[in-house]
Protein backbone atom coordinates (compact mmCIF):
# COMPACT_ATOMS: atom_id res chain seq x y z
CA UNK A 1 0.00 0.00 0.00
CA UNK A 2 3.01 2.11 0.63
CA UNK A 3 3.97 1.55 -2.79
CA UNK A 4 1.11 3.13 -4.11
CA UNK A 5 1.01 6.05 -2.30
CA UNK A 6 4.51 7.05 -2.71
CA UNK A 7 3.42 6.38 -6.68
CA UNK A 8 -0.07 8.26 -6.12
CA UNK A 9 2.16 11.35 -4.84
CA UNK A 10 4.81 11.15 -8.46
CA UNK A 11 1.24 10.91 -10.57
CA UNK A 12 0.05 13.13 -8.59
CA UNK A 13 2.91 15.79 -9.86
CA UNK A 14 2.38 14.96 -13.62
CA UNK A 15 -1.77 15.62 -13.18
CA UNK A 16 -1.29 18.72 -11.83
CA UNK A 17 0.96 19.45 -15.18
CA UNK A 18 -1.70 17.86 -17.23
CA UNK A 19 -4.67 20.23 -15.88
CA UNK A 20 -2.67 23.19 -15.54
CA UNK A 21 -1.94 22.65 -19.88
CA UNK A 22 -5.26 21.17 -20.08
CA UNK A 23 -6.59 24.93 -18.24
CA UNK A 24 -4.39 26.66 -20.28
CA UNK A 25 -5.71 25.58 -23.76
CA UNK A 26 -9.02 25.76 -22.13
CA UNK A 27 -8.32 29.94 -22.34
CA UNK A 28 -7.48 30.00 -18.95
CA UNK A 29 -11.27 28.51 -18.50
CA UNK A 30 -12.15 26.25 -15.78
CA UNK A 31 -12.91 22.77 -17.35
CA UNK A 32 -16.82 21.71 -16.14
CA UNK A 33 -17.31 18.47 -15.53
CA UNK A 34 -19.37 16.74 -18.25
CA UNK A 35 -17.78 18.73 -21.36
CA UNK A 36 -15.88 17.45 -24.12
CA UNK A 37 -12.27 19.20 -21.93
CA UNK A 38 -13.16 17.58 -19.31
CA UNK A 39 -13.65 14.15 -20.90
CA UNK A 40 -10.52 14.71 -22.74
CA UNK A 41 -8.77 15.64 -19.46
CA UNK A 42 -10.11 12.32 -17.76
CA UNK A 43 -8.77 10.27 -20.96
CA UNK A 44 -5.71 12.03 -20.70
CA UNK A 45 -4.96 10.75 -16.88
CA UNK A 46 -5.85 7.43 -17.63
CA UNK A 47 -3.66 7.35 -20.43
CA UNK A 48 -0.82 9.38 -18.32
CA UNK A 49 -1.26 6.68 -15.38
CA UNK A 50 -1.44 3.59 -18.07
CA UNK A 51 1.79 4.51 -19.40
CA UNK A 52 3.31 5.46 -16.07
CA UNK A 53 2.84 1.70 -14.78
CA UNK A 54 3.33 0.00 -17.61
CA UNK A 55 6.16 1.52 -18.95
CA UNK A 56 8.05 0.53 -15.66
CA UNK A 57 6.37 -2.37 -15.07
CA UNK A 58 7.99 -3.87 -18.64
CA UNK A 59 11.82 -2.03 -17.80
CA UNK A 60 12.08 -3.77 -14.53
CA UNK A 61 9.10 -4.61 -13.24
CA UNK A 62 9.22 -2.02 -10.79
CA UNK A 63 7.61 1.31 -10.19
CA UNK A 64 9.74 3.93 -8.13
CA UNK A 65 7.45 3.66 -5.05
CA UNK A 66 7.95 -0.48 -5.66
CA UNK A 67 11.86 -0.19 -5.61
CA UNK A 68 11.42 2.08 -2.19
CA UNK A 69 9.54 -0.81 -0.72
CA UNK A 70 11.79 -3.33 -2.37
CA UNK A 71 9.16 -4.88 -4.11
CA UNK A 72 9.11 -6.71 -8.03
CA UNK A 73 6.07 -7.55 -9.95
CA UNK A 74 6.86 -10.68 -12.01
CA UNK A 75 4.50 -12.50 -14.31
CA UNK A 76 4.03 -16.50 -14.26
CA UNK A 77 6.62 -16.35 -17.75
CA UNK A 78 8.09 -12.88 -18.61
CA UNK A 79 6.34 -10.03 -18.04
CA UNK A 80 5.09 -8.67 -21.25
CA UNK A 81 2.51 -5.88 -22.53
CA UNK A 82 -0.56 -7.97 -22.35
CA UNK A 83 0.47 -9.37 -18.66
CA UNK A 84 0.99 -5.69 -17.70
CA UNK A 85 -2.23 -3.74 -19.29
CA UNK A 86 -4.05 -6.83 -17.83
CA UNK A 87 -2.83 -6.07 -14.50
CA UNK A 88 -3.63 -2.06 -14.81
CA UNK A 89 -6.66 -2.95 -15.85
CA UNK A 90 -7.48 -5.59 -13.26
CA UNK A 91 -6.23 -3.34 -10.59
CA UNK A 92 -8.43 -0.65 -11.43
CA UNK A 93 -11.80 -3.48 -10.93
CA UNK A 94 -10.04 -4.11 -7.28
CA UNK A 95 -10.31 -0.66 -6.51
CA UNK A 96 -14.04 -0.27 -8.41
CA UNK A 97 -14.83 -3.34 -5.87
CA UNK A 98 -14.41 -0.82 -3.05
CA UNK A 99 -10.72 -2.26 -2.36
CA UNK A 100 -11.76 -5.99 -2.12
CA UNK A 101 -9.26 -7.20 -5.15
CA UNK A 102 -6.52 -5.74 -2.71
CA UNK A 103 -7.92 -7.12 0.44
CA UNK A 104 -8.19 -10.74 -1.00
CA UNK A 105 -4.10 -10.77 -0.69
CA UNK A 106 -5.07 -10.81 3.58
CA UNK A 107 -6.54 -14.64 2.76
CA UNK A 108 -4.73 -15.81 -0.06
CA UNK A 109 -1.95 -18.60 0.78
CA UNK A 110 0.47 -17.04 -1.37
CA UNK A 111 -0.60 -13.33 -1.14
CA UNK A 112 -2.32 -12.88 -3.93
CA UNK A 113 -4.40 -9.38 -5.10
CA UNK A 114 -7.52 -10.42 -7.30
CA UNK A 115 -5.70 -8.79 -10.45
CA UNK A 116 -2.70 -10.89 -9.76
CA UNK A 117 -5.05 -13.95 -10.08
CA UNK A 118 -6.07 -12.16 -12.91
CA UNK A 119 -3.06 -11.42 -14.97
CA UNK A 120 -0.99 -14.34 -14.30
CA UNK A 121 1.01 -12.54 -11.94
CA UNK A 122 2.81 -12.29 -8.42
CA UNK A 123 4.31 -9.17 -6.02
CA UNK A 124 7.65 -10.53 -4.50
CA UNK A 125 9.36 -9.63 -1.99
CA UNK A 126 13.05 -8.71 -2.74
CA UNK A 127 14.35 -7.95 0.72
Amino acid sequence: MMAMLYDMLLLLAIYFAATWIAFFLNDNQPLVSGTLAANLLFAGMLAISFLYFIWFWLHGGQTPGMKTWRIRLVGSNQMDLSHAALYFVSAILSWGLFGFGYWLALFHPQNRTLHDLIAGTAMLDMR
